[in-house]
């Protein structure tokens, strides 16, 4: 179930931010994204899935290193 989670609440949280919001909440929702991309990558890299890991390691650094500035 926890790991279930860590794909549904930044889903949930990528569809909610769909709707206008304070720009505090798309900060919380790149960290929760990095965290939860990262914790599935170590996940696959324990499960020695190579791949998987590659991909969620890419994700997780998307949205580390690319914010958006204020106003836009």
């Amino acid at each position: 179930m926890r790991n279930r989670l860590l794909f549904i609440i930044p889903a949930l949280m990528m569809l909610v931010a769909l709707g206008p919001l304070p720009y505090g909440y798309y900060q919380l929702l790149r960290l929760v994204a990095f965290l939860s991309a990262g914790l599935i990558a170590y996940g696959f890299l324990r499960r020695r899935r190579e791949g998987w890991t590659a991909v969620f390691v890419m994700v997780a650094l998307i949205f580390r290193l690319f914010g958006f500035p204020r106003g836009t």
